[in-house]
C-alpha cells in the first residue's frame, strides 16, 4: 500500500510511524480526531490532516487505527471504513508470525512481538513491543496486548480485551468482552465480561 492514513497522535500513533517506516516508503498523512484542519502540524514530519472530515477526501487509502482504547478503535475503524478507506494490516520486521497463524484486518504487530501456531488475530488487534500469542490462542477484535504481555496456549478474548504491560495468561484462560487485566498480573481462571483483574494471582478489582 503506497497510500496511508495512520489515525490517531499520540504515543501509540508514533510507534506505528516507525512499523509504517520500517516496511518501506509511502505516502503517509496523520489524521487526530478533534483537531480542525491543521496548518503546518506534523507527526514525525508527516502532515497531520485534522479531523475526522478528512477521511472523505482519501477514499481507496489504506488507514490503520493507532490509538490503545479497544473501544476507540472500533469507532474510529467503522467512520474510516464508511469513508470509503481501506483498513491495513502492519507486521514490524522485527516481529514474527507462524506460517499457519492468521491476522485480521487491520492488526498491528510493534518491535519484537510473537504470534506463533495456529493462533488467530480477529480485526484490529495490536500486539504491542515484545509480547507473546502463543498456539492456538483466539484474540477478539480491537484487543490490546501490551508490551511484554504474554498469552499461552490456547487463550480465548473476547473483543477489546486489553492485557497489561507485563502480565500472563495461563493456558485455556478465556478472557470475556471489555476484560481490563493488570500490568503484570497472572491470570489462572476464566474472567467474565467487563472485568478488571489485577495482581498475582488475578483477582477482581475492588470498587
Amino acid at each position: 500500500m503506497e497510500r496511508i492514513l495512520v489515525i490517531g497522535a499520540g504515543g501509540h500513533a508514533r510507534e506505528v510511524l516507525d512499523v509504517v517506516e520500517a516496511l518501506g516508503p509511502a505516502r503517509v498523512h496523520v489524521v487526530a480526531e478533534g483537531l480542525p484542519e491543521s496548518d503546518g502540524v506534523s507527526v514525525y514530519g508527516y502532515d497531520v490532516l485534522g479531523g475526522l472530515e478528512a477521511l472523505a477526501a482519501h477514499a481507496g487509502w489504506g488507514y490503520v487505527v493507532a490509538i490503545g482504547d479497544g473501544a476507540a478503535r472500533s469507532r474510529l475503524a467503522r467512520a474510516a471504513e464508511a469513508a470509503g478507506c481501506l483498513p491495513l494490516t502492519l507486521v514490524h520486521p522485527s516481529a514474527s508470525v507462524a506460517r499457519r497463524a492468521r491476522l485480521g484486518p487491520g492488526s498491528v504487530l510493534l518491535h519484537g512481538a510473537r504470534v506463533t501456531s495456529d493462533a488467530c488475530l480477529g480485526e484490529h488487534v495490536h500486539v504491542n513491543l515484545n509480547a507473546t500469542v502463543a498456539h492456538d490462542c483466539s484474540v477478539g477484535s480491537f484487543s490490546t496486548i501490551s508490551p511484554g504481555a504474554h498469552l499461552s496456549g490456547g487463550v480465548r478474548t473476547g473483543q477489546r480485551a486489553w492485557v497489561g504491560s507485563g502480565a500472563v495468561v495461563r493456558e485455556r484462560v478465556a478472557l470475556g468482552d471489555d476484560v481490563v487485566v493488570g500490568a503484570g498480573a497472572v491470570v489462572l481462571g476464566n474472567v467474565p465480561d467487563r472485568t478488571v483483574v489485577v495482581g498475582i494471582p488475578a483477582h477482581p478489582l475492588a470498587r
